[in-house]
C-alpha cells in the first residue's frame, strides 16, 4: 500500500516504509546506546499518522488528483454549513493532526459576537488579505500568549498551529513557522508533520535528554527521525522560501547570520544605526537571539505578501526583551527600533505573530504597544479595570476576572473591546518522554565581543 502524498509534496509516491514521517529505525546503536522506548511516541505519532491517512482513503475513495497522481486539497468556504465531498474532504495536515490530538473541528458559527458579528476568536484564527468577513480585519494579528508553567500554554500554541492550518493553511497556503530554540521542544508531537530547517553553515549538535535522570542521553540522533523532512537554509530569505506552504516548519536560528546584513541593507527604508564601533548592525558573533528579527525583517519586508506567514514564537521575552541595551552587538537597535518598528506592519504586510511566555513585563514595551490580542491562560488574571489594561490597550472589556477558577487548558482571548473565554485540548499525554535539544553553534570560535579569535596550534601558539 502507497501512501498519497501531501498536496504541497514535492517528490512521487514512495511506499510507505520509505516515507520521512518520524522515527522507523532501531535506535539502538553502538554510537548512542539509546533505549528503543526513548522514540516509541514518535513512532506511534508515525503509526497513528498512516492509519489515519489509510483510513481517509478508504473513507473517500474517489480522490481528485492532480497530473503528477497526487490528492488535490481544495479549500472549503469556512462558512459553510457542511463539508461536501468536493470541498471538504481532501486529506490536509490540520485533520491528521487534529484527529491524532483530540482537536475539535473548528467551527467559526461558535464564535459569533453578540449573535451577530464575527469575535476576536474568529479574527485570531482566521486571516484574509483581502475581502475579509464582516468585523474581521485583513492581514496577520499580533498576539502574545501568557500564563504560568503547567497551565497549558505549549498544549495551546500546538492548538494555533493545527487551527492556522485548517483556516489558511490550504485556503490560502499559510505556513506556521515554529521557533526552535535549544532548551525545548515542545514542538515533537508535532514531529510527523514538520519540516525542520536548519542552518546550512552552522555546526549543528543535537542530544536526546530523557525525563528521567538515570536514563541514558541519547548523542546526536539522526534528526530525520524526528521529522517529515530536514532542509537547510542560507539565510533568513531562504529559511522562509523553504518553509512548506499550508505546512509546519520549526526553524532554528543561524548564530553565523549569514546574508543578514545583506537583507538589512535591501531595504533602505529601515534605517537603524549600527552600534558603536562598527558599521553593520547584523554580524557574526551577535548573541543568536538577535537573529529572529533578521527573520522578521525577512517576513515583513523580504517576502511576497500575498502569502500569509504565521510565527509561533514561545518565550519571546528572549527575543525581544524590554531590558535590550545600547551595547556592542546593538541589542537596543535590533530589538526595540528595529524589531518595533516591524511589528507595527504585521497586519498590513500578511504576518501573524504569537508570541508566548510567563509575563508581559520583560518583553519590550516598543513590540507591546502593536499587540491586537492577548490570551490568558488558567492562572493568569485578567485585567478588571482601566487603569490596569496592559501597554497598547486603552481599555478593558471586562468587570471581573473571569479567568478565576479556570483549569489548565482554559483561558480567555481578548481585545481592548472583546473578549472569549476558551478552551483546548491539553494533551499533555502527547510529549514524548524526552527532549530533543538542537544546538546550532558557529563553526569561528568568537570571543565576547563577537570576534574571531586565534585558533592554537598543537603547540599552543596561536596561528
Amino acid at each position: 500500500m502507497s501512501r498519497a502524498n501531501h498536496p504541497d509534496d514535492d517528490v512521487p509516491n514512495t511506499p510507505d516504509d520509505d516515507i520521512p514521517l518520524a522515527p522507523h529505525e532501531d535506535p539502538r546503536t553502538p554510537d548512542t546506546g539509546l533505549r528503543g522506548d526513548l522514540v516509541d511516541t514518535g513512532r506511534e505519532m508515525a503509526d497513528a499518522y498512516a492509519r489515519d491517512h489509510h483510513a481517509w482513503e478508504l473513507a473517500v475513495g474517489e480522490v481528485t488528483r492532480d497530473d503528477a497522481g497526487r490528492p488535490v486539497a481544495i479549500g472549503a468556504d469556512l462558512r459553510s454549513a457542511e463539508l461536501t465531498p468536493e470541498n471538504g474532504n481532501a486529506h490536509t495536515d490540520a485533520k491528521s493532526i487534529r484527529r491524532l490530538h483530540g482537536i475539535p473541528r473548528y467551527d467559526p458559527t461558535v464564535w459569533r459576537s453578540d449573535g451577530e458579528g464575527w469575535g476576536p476568536v474568529a479574527d485570531f484564527y482566521e486571516h484574509y488579505w483581502t475581502n475579509p468577513p464582516a468585523d474581521q480585519t485583513e492581514g496577520g494579528i499580533f498576539g502574545l500568549v501568557l500564563g504560568p508553567p503547567g497551565k497549558g500554554k505549549s498544549t495551546l500554541l500546538r492548538t494555533c498551529a493545527q487551527r492556522f492550518l485548517e483556516c489558511n493553511g490550504h485556503r490560502m497556503g499559510e505556513a506556521v513557522v515554529w521557533r526552535g530554540a535549544p532548551s525545548r521542544s515542545e514542538w515533537l508531537p508535532l514531529a510527523p508533520w514538520v519540516r525542520l530547517i536548519l542552518p546550512a553553515r552552522a555546526e549543528i549538535d543535537a542530544t536526546l535528554r530523557p525525563e528521567r535522570p538515570v536514563d541514558p542521553v541519547g548523542r546526536d540522533p539522526e534528526l530525520g527521525n524526528f521529522a517529515r523532512e530536514v532542509v537547510h537554509y542560507q539565510g533568513p530569505v531562504d529559511a522562509l522560501r523553504k518553509c512548506r506552504a499550508g505546512g509546519i516548519n520549526v526553524v532554528y536560528p543561524d548564530p553565523t547570520f549569514s546574508h543578514c546584513q545583506r537583507l538589512f541593507e535591501s531595504i533602505p527604508s529601515r534605517t537603524v544605526e549600527p552600534p558603536a564601533q562598527r558599521d553593520d548592525l547584523f554580524a557574526p558573533g551577535d548573541p543568536t537571539p538577535h537573529w529572529w528579527v533578521a527573520l522578521l525583517l525577512a517576513a515583513v519586508d523580504g517576502r511576497d505578501r500575498s502569502t500569509p506567514l504565521a510565527l509561533i514564537w514561545d518565550e519571546i521575552k528572549d527575543i525581544a526583551p524590554d531590558d535590550a541595551k545600547k551595547d556592542a552587538f546593538g541589542s537596543y537597535q535590533k530589538v526595540h527600533q528595529l524589531g518595533g518598528d516591524l511589528t507595527a506592519d504585521l497586519r498590513k504586510r500578511n504576518v501573524t505573530l504569537v508570541g508566548a511566555g510567563h509575563g508581559e513585563v520583560a518583553v519590550s514595551a516598543r513590540w507591546r504597544r502593536k499587540i491586537h490580542y492577548r490570551l490568558h491562560t488558567a492562572g493568569r488574571a485578567v485585567p478588571t479595570t482601566d487603569g490596569a489594561a496592559p501597554l497598547g490597550f486603552g481599555s478593558t472589556p471586562f468587570e471581573s476576572n473571569v479567568n478565576k477558577g479556570k483549569d489548565p487548558g482554559e483561558g480567555t482571548l481578548f481585545s481592548p473591546e472583546n473578549f472569549e473565554e476558551v478552551d483546548w485540548p491539553n494533551a499533555a499525554d502527547l510529549m514524548p518522554s524526552y527532549s530533543l535539544q538542537i544546538n546550532t553553534r558557529d563553526p569561528i570560535p568568537r570571543g565576547s565581543d563577537g570576534d574571531e579569535q586565534p585558533v592554537a596550534t598543537d603547540g599552543g601558539e596561536p596561528i
